[in-house]
Parts: structure tokens; C-alpha cells; sequence
């Protein structure tokens, strides 16, 4: 039997980690027994990556075990063609190959899922023992660092459909097709670092060294832990998730396919958490204490090798975590008379202490407040400060409480009293309990609910009217209005609740009117934020009063749908840190999900299988998004163009880091043709464009505009604008462009000479200064808001001044250009990128393309 594993990294779009993903991975599966193929750079392109999946298809015997790893970017988005094409996906999903720009000869070099989908049925039909880790976004968002935050960009413009609709086509049409799709393929165990409408991300670890992905930096420690033989894929995904979600909290990792199997094997464990009892120095322990989040208290079945865990041989309580060791109090036999190979079953155990770091590590008083959470169901403490859901910050004027982003949670240090200590051993459960709530997965097995409950999340906007929003990465404001709607498409009546799980550990029930849920009749659709009237009034987002404002914070609302009334969810309820909590625990849940519920309210789990023979059926939904303490600017009013490329003004957040991105750049428009001059009611012509950047400061303006004339344009025309020069100077932050074209009368001036007329306008005026002052300004939400109005504003202005120059006018293409894609310059400096890479945008009655020309030396 032979081990061999594929581990591909596609390091694009801004991306530090993804090599380093590849070596320790590699490294980690070498130390399994796998021989590891890696594929980077070159080798990563779309052809290379099914070349190599290929070649370990061939290459796999019944046997064997094959596991396949990709870090990197993953895409989704709407698919267009379902316009035209209603059999096709409602989504395109894809892998994101180092190649996925080069569009040449019409081909879209995208690894679609339904492709590596197949790939893996191959695969599977060699061996039953495949094992694929994704860490890459399945939602396109195009980077995966957590002080970045940035959403998808659209890459519609860009594809080459005709391609895309072809391949889904043969895809669809090809007979192994059913067997291939979503979760129909029950050999391979399948990890993802997220769900399919969220994001994945890229952080600093300190465990490995360097930037890594957050599922990849979690999952490496317990494949080389010592452990990976014991565990099955279901306890290392409940290992993997709560340590990613306490650094990212919008992140959750999944597990479909066999989640029973031990690791890289085919063998199954149906007891999750049965650990081999160990003696040495004189006592019996359990190994992994701090990889498993032991906590003490723990309780434990001890059975005899082959026995019946229905008739343990005894009981044993963790008294005391000791390195990563967990020493046992045994009841009922005595040390001497435990068998060898004898198992531990959980009982009642932690549900997940959350890893707590008390800094620095010599302070005098660190031990005087470990002290003061020790024993706690809800937190452990460790001595590693990053990866941690929060820090106690010791100084000379006491402590402080920082989230897991290092933000603080309150305005001033306490003192280390016994008073204090209480208060901040109770903060920190606050906070842990409502990541344990945050983190909240969808019931598995009979548990299992089907998605026949629509759910979908909006913001209210200003002036009337509503914006969608997504389920992952959005970024909202105090002040914001949100509604959230649900509509029954079962057969059955169904029960739906709402959890908002704020920036401070505060935990609420939205759906208060009904506590157990909102009654929804098949059929029947209910708008919570909606009054009696019907008036939409929304969910109105508030930042806690005494929370510092600063830093945006994560945020969460928890919708769940079941198929009966969830008993206990006002349990869960609590106010933010710095508050104490009311309130007990109730009777007996009366059902699984009730017992859950328990679970989150204590921090502890009855590991025992439940008696009840029909368990609650449940789905849960996620909004999560970044949550920002002020208030919304206003919202930005811009004019239409024909074809709108930028990306999503989230995108701005990021920051250049060993990308190299050019300082200057040199824009050209070139091939320009008109293929109807009907549009314009004119043969003469004008083509109007602006940039607008943020140069270095003294550096120059931020805008700079270009206009271009011809007399006479016939229909289809190659215009003689061939390299015709729109902007040559410094850049900074963002590259934005709008072109316009429109008839000619002859009679009045160039774009740029009517903007100095304007210069003193407010507006124009105001849009100025805002820029000028973002040279030397922190990329946070207050930034992004005033330069996407202040684009908006000159962007505007030129809009309004060649309408009144042209009379009839066509806004024909926006973009924005960002320091992560080089500006859209070449991959080198004096390199020239080409847009589109192949073939013309197609505007109105028009086709162009143009370049990007890094100015740095070389």
C-alpha cells in the first residue's frame, strides 16, 4: 500500500502564504508516509494542476491512499448565462490557477468545481481512500488576511463565456456528471476552509512561522501532533474549527464525505473523543490535553480493551492539566487494576475551552489571575499570544481586556483585585460563549435539515430602497438598518429565529415576539424588521457604548430554521463585556437542538448519545460582516456607464505587501473602433477620459483628464487613437478610470481645460482635499468611504461637464485599478498589462482595449 499526495499552491492576487502552505503541508504529509508531488508557480497553471491530478490518478492503485491539498484563491460568482441558458449553475465555481488571467485563444483557465469534482470521482474509482483539503475561498473573496477584509471583485467583464459555457455544457452532458456533483461522492473525505457564500483567510502564525491560511495553520499542528492515528476526520474538524474561529470569526471550516474515517484511512470510529488511557510517573492520563481542549472537571467512562461502554469499568475526572497531559482521578478501581488498553470515554466534558494568553509572560501578577481562571468550562490559558479569542494585558495600571483582533474591550485598565478578577474571568466567558454561539453548524444525520427555507439579508438605504447583501465580508455602519426575510418553500410548517452575536460578546434574540421561533406556514414568508403596518423600519445596528470605538469588529447574526420550537434559546441571551449576566440554566432541554442550546449556555456537553428517537431538525444561516462605529457616510451617487468593472470598494482596505506595486504608471487606450455611429446621431466624434488617483503628496494632482478627437467616423472604424496617452505620473491607493464618448460639435474645449474651470466648485473643491489628504492616511473604514466619495465627486463632475460639452453622451467604462493587482500593470517593472488580455471591452456601440505600463526602473 502506498501514500501519495498532490499539494498545489496558486500564489496570485496579492497572496504572502501559499508557498509556505505548500512546504509545511508537504513536510507534514512526508511525515505521514505520503509521497508528496508539489506543484507552485508554473506547475500551478490550470494545465499543470490537471496534468499532476492526473498523474496521481494514474498513479493510484486500490490500495492506496491520495490525498489532494490547494491553497490559494478560489472564485465564485453569478453565472450570466443562466440568462439565456436556464439548465446552467446559478453560480460559477472555480479554483483560481496561476494562469486564471492568460485568456488567450478564447480559453478561460478557471478550474471549474464541477472539473475537479470529476477529477476526484477518477480518483475515487482507483481508491477508495481519497482525502482533498481546500484552503482557498470558495466565494472569490479575493484575499485571505484578516486586517485586509476584502470581498470579491467581478471578474464578468473579463471572462472569456463563450469558453465557460461550453465546458459547463460538456461537463453537464457527461454520464458520470450526477455521480461527481456536491456531496454524491461518498468515498472522499473532503475538507474546506469555508462554506461555499464565505470567505477564507491568510494570517500570521506563530506555530509555523510566516503567513499561512487559517485552516492550513490550524490543521498542520495536528497532523504532526502525534495524535493524527487516533483521531477520526470529525474530531479534527471540531479541533480545526473553534481554533480558526477564534482568530476569524466569519470563518468556519466544513467536512463532507465519511467524517468518521480515521485520518487517511478507511477505517471508521463511531466514538468521537475515546482516547487510550496512559500510566506513567504513577498515575493515568490522557495524551493531547492541550491539542484536544481538556479542561479540568472533565468526566470520562473507562472501558476495558473490547468492552462494552454501556458497562464501564469506572469513572474518571481530569483533575489537573499538566504540559499537554491530562491526569486522572480514577473512581471506582484502583490505578493498579486498570488494564492495559483500557479507553477513556467522554462523559461530561469542556466544549471547547477557548485559548485566553494573560501578557507579558514575566509579569508578576500573570499567575495571580491564571489563577482566577482556572477551572473555568468556557476558557484555558496558553502561553502563545496569537490565535487566542482574548488577552488579558498586564501593566503598571492593571489589566485589560483585548478581543482577538487586539482591539480593547474596555476604556480603562482594572486593578488585579479579587473584584477585578471576577469581572474579568467573567468578561472572558462572555466572549467565549458567544463564539461558541457564533459558531453555531447545521444539524448532521437525522439531525439534518433540508435548504428549503430562503433566507436572504438587506440593508435599507436612505432614500428608499434596499441593497443586498452577502453572507460573508460586508462591511456595515452604526446607523445601518438591516431586514432580514425569510420565505417556506417545504411542505411543512417550519420555525425560524434570529441571534445577533455583537462586537463585545453581547448576544441578543431578534426575534423576540416569538422567542422558540416564528411560526412560518408552508408557503408563508415573514420580513423581521418589518412593523404591523408593513412599514419597514429594520434591525438597527448600534455600537455599545462602552466599547472604544476604532478598529472595525467582526459581528455575527445566527439564523436558525427548524422543523420545531427551539426551547432555551433566551438562555443564550447576554449582555456585552464589563456587565454581569442574570440568569440560570432551566430544566431538561425537551429537544436535540434544546440540548445544544444547554451545551452553549453552560460551555460543557453530556458526550452520552441522547435518548430521543426523532431529533430536531435544523439548518443554520450566517450573516457575518464587519461592523464599523461610525456612521455611514452619504451614500455615493454616481453616474451609469455601460461597462462597470471596479470590484467592490471593500477592496481598497488592501495594502501592498511584497507585491511589488508600481509607484508610477503610464495608462494608454488602444484599438479603438466604433461600430455604429447611429447611437451619437453624429460621423464626428469625441472620446473623453479621467484618472483619478492618490498621488504621494506634492507629487501632483489626483486627476488628470484626456480628451481626443476625428471628424469623421464611419460605422466600424478603427480609430486612430492607437496609444493614445490618458494618464503618465505617480499612483497611490487606487487607479480609478471613466471614458465617455459623444458627438463632436467643434465648439467647445478639452475635458481637462473645462475641470480648471470647475476647479473652485464645492464639490470638485472638497473631492480635491479629501485625496490630497489620503496620501498619509491609515487604509480604515473612514478612508475607504471618504475616497470612494471623493472619486465619486470628480467622476460626477466629468460626467456632468461632457454632457453639457457632447449634448449626447454614452458613459461607456468604469474601472478601478488596486495596489494587490499592481494597479494592472505587468508583472514586472517596464512589463505591460494588457485589458482585457484578449480580445475588447464592448461598450454601447464601441470596443477597446488598454494598457498598463509600470514606470518604475527596472
Amino acid at each position: 500500500m502506498a501514500r501519495r499526495a498532490l499539494v498545489i499552491g496558486s500564489q496570485t492576487g496579492g497572496l504572502r502564504g501559499v508557498h509556505g502552505d505548500v512546504e509545511v503541508v508537504a513536510d507534514a504529509l512526508t511525515s505521514l508516509g505520503f509521497t508528496v508531488t508539489r506543484a507552485i508557480e508554473r506547475e500551478a497553471t490550470y494545465d499543470g494542476i490537471v496534468e499532476r491530478y492526473r498523474g496521481l490518478i494514474d498513479d493510484t492503485a486500490s490500495d492506496d491512499a491520495a490525498a489532494v491539498y490547494y491553497s490559494g484563491h478560489g472564485g465564485r460568482q453569478r453565472n450570466p448565462l443562466v440568462e439565456s441558458d436556464p439548465a446552467q449553475p446559478q453560480w460559477l465555481q472555480f479554483l483560481v490557477p496561476t494562469d486564471v488571467d492568460d485568456h488567450s485563444n478564447g480559453r478561460f483557465r478557471g478550474l471549474l468545481a464541477q472539473e475537479l469534482s470529476l477529477l476526484q470521482l477518477e480518483l475515487t474509482e482507483r481508491s477508495p481512500n481519497v482525502t482533498s483539503i481546500l484552503d482557498c475561498c470558495h466565494s472569490a473573496r479575493m484575499s485571505r488576511d484578516p486586517a485586509m477584509l476584502p470581498k470579491a471583485d467581478d471578474r464578468r467583464g473579463a471572462f472569456p463565456w463563450d469558453d465557460v459555457g461550453r465546458r459547463l455544457s460538456a461537463l453537464r452532458a457527461d454520464p458520470r456528471a450526477d455521480l461527481a456533483a456536491g456531496d454524491a461522492n461518498r468515498l472522499a473525505v473532503r475538507v474546506v476552509a469555508c462554506s461555499p457564500d464565505e470567505s477564507a483567510y491568510e494570517l500570521a502564525s506563530t506555530a509555523l512561522g510566516g503567513s499561512h491560511g487559517a485552516l492550513t495553520s490550524t490543521l498542520v499542528p495536528i497532523l504532526t501532533s502525534g495524535q493524527a492515528g487516533a483521531l477520526t476526520w470529525r474530531a479534527v474538524l471540531d479541533l480545526v474549527r473553534p481554533a480558526v474561529m477564534d482568530v476569524v470569526p466569519q470563518q468556519r471550516p466544513e467536512l463532507e464525505g465519511p467524517a468518521n474515517r480515521l485520518l487517511f484511512t478507511t477505517e471508521t470510529c463511531d466514538d468521537t473523543g475515546v482516547l487510550p488511557v496512559v500510566v506513567d510517573g504513577g498515575a493515568a492520563v490522557l495524551e493531547g490535553a492541550v491539542l484536544l481542549g481538556m479542561s479540568e472537571g472533565d468526566t470520562y467512562d473507562i472501558v476495558g480493551p473490547s468492552g462494552d461502554r454501556r458497562h464501564p469499568l469506572a469513572t474518571a475526572v481530569v483533575e489537573r492539566i499538566v504540559g499537554d497531559r491530562a491526569r486522572l482521578a480514577l473512581r471506582g478501581i484502583a490505578l493498579d487494576a486498570l488494564p492495559t488498553g483500557a479507553s477513556a470515554h467522554p462523559v461530561d466534558v469542556a466544549l471547547g475551552a477557548r485559548p485566553v494568553a494573560i501578557l507579558p509572560l514575566d509579569h508578576p501578577e500573570r499567575v495571580r489571575v491564571a489563577a482566577a481562571l482556572r477551572g473555568s468550562t468556557h476558557v484555558r490559558v496558553t502561553e502563545r499570544p496569537t490565535g487566542v479569542v482574548a488577552t488579558v494585558q498586564l501593566d503598571d495600571n492593571g489589566m485589560l481586556v483585548l478581543d482577538a483582533g487586539g482591539q480593547p474591550l474596555g476604556t480603562a485598565p482594572r486593578p488585579v483585585s479579587p473584584g477585578a478578577l471576577t469581572l474579568v474571568a467573567d468578561d472572558l466567558r462572555k466572549l467565549a460563549r458567544a463564539t461558541h454561539v457564533r459558531e453555531l453548524a447545521s444539524g448532521a444525520g437525522p439531525a439534518g435539515l433540508p435548504d428549503e427555507v430562503e433566507v436572504s439579508y438587506a440593508r435599507l438605504l436612505p432614500g428608499g430602497g434596499e441593497a443586498e447583501l452577502d453572507r460573508s465580508g460586508e462591511h456595515l455602519f452604526g446607523g445601518d438598518r438591516l431586514v432580514i426575510r425569510f420565505g417556506n418553500g417545504s411542505a411543512e410548517r417550519r420555525y425560524v429565529s434570529v441571534l445577533d452575536v455583537g462586537v463585545s460578546g453581547a448576544v441578543s434574540v431578534q426575534t423576540a415576539s416569538e422567542p422558540a421561533g416564528v411560526t412560518l406556514e408552508p408557503g408563508e414568508r415573514y420580513t423581521l424588521g418589518e412593523d404591523l403596518a408593513g412599514r419597514l423600519d429594520g434591525i438597527e445596528l448600534f455600537w455599545p457604548d462602552d466599547v472604544p470605538a476604532g478598529a472595525p469588529r467582526p459581528e455575527t447574526m445566527v439564523t436558525i430554521v427548524a422543523d420545531a420550537k427551539v426551547d432555551g434559546l433566551e438562555r443564550l441571551e447576554q449582555t456585552g463585556v464589563r456587565s454581569r449576566e442574570a440568569g440560570g440554566v432551566g430544566g431538561e432541554p425537551a429537544s436535540s437542538l434544546g440540548r445544544l442550546i444547554r451545551d452553549l449556555d453552560t460551555g460543557r456537553r453530556d458526550a452520552r448519545p441522547t435518548e430521543q428517537t426523532v431529533p430536531t431538525r435544523y439548518r443554520v444561516h450566517h450573516l457575518d460582516f464587519v461592523f464599523h462605529a461610525e456612521q455611514r457616510g452619504g451614500e455615493v451617487d454616481e453616474p451609469h456607464f455601460e461597462v462597470d468593472e471596479r470590484p467592490d470598494p471593500s477592496f481598497r482596505l488592501v495594502v501592498p505587501r511584497a507585491v511589488g506595486a508600481p509607484s508610477r504608471v503610464a495608462v494608454r487606450l488602444k484599438e479603438v473602433s466604433v461600430h455604429s455611429t447611429r447611437s451619437l446621431l453624429a460621423a464626428a466624434v469625441r472620446l473623453d477620459a479621467l484618472v483619478v488617483t492618490v498621488p504621494p503628496e506634492g507629487s501632483g494632482e489626483p486627476y488628470t483628464a484626456a480628451t481626443a478627437r476625428i471628424d469623421r467616423a464611419r460605422d466600424g472604424d478603427r480609430l486612430p487613437f492607437d496609444d493614445l496617452l490618458l494618464f503618465e505620473g505617480p499612483v497611490g491607493r487606487f487607479v480609478d478610470i471613466a471614458i465617455w464618448l459623444g458627438k463632436d460639435d467643434g465648439r467647445q474645449a478639452d475635458l481637462a481645460d473645462l475641470l480648471v474651470a470647475e476647479a473652485s466648485s464645492v464639490d470638485l473643491e472638497g473631492a480635491v482635499a479629501t485625496l490630497a489628504g489620503l496620501a498619509a492616511a491609515a487604509p480604515q473604514a473612514a478612508v475607504i468611504a471618504g475616497s470612494a466619495a471623493a472619486v465619486a465627486a470628480v467622476v460626477r463632475t466629468g460626467d456632468r461637464i461632457v454632457a453639457a460639452a457632447q449634448g449626447a453622451s454614452v458613459g461607456v467604462y468604469r474601472t478601478s485599478l488596486l495596489p494587490h493587482q499592481r494597479f494592472g500593470a505587468g508583472a514586472a517593472p517596464g512589463r505591460i498589462g494588457r485589458h482585457p488580455v484578449d480580445g475588447f471591452v464592448h461598450a454601447q456601440d464601441m470596443s477597446f482595449a488598454y494598457e498598463v505600463v509600470d514606470l518604475d526602473p527596472s
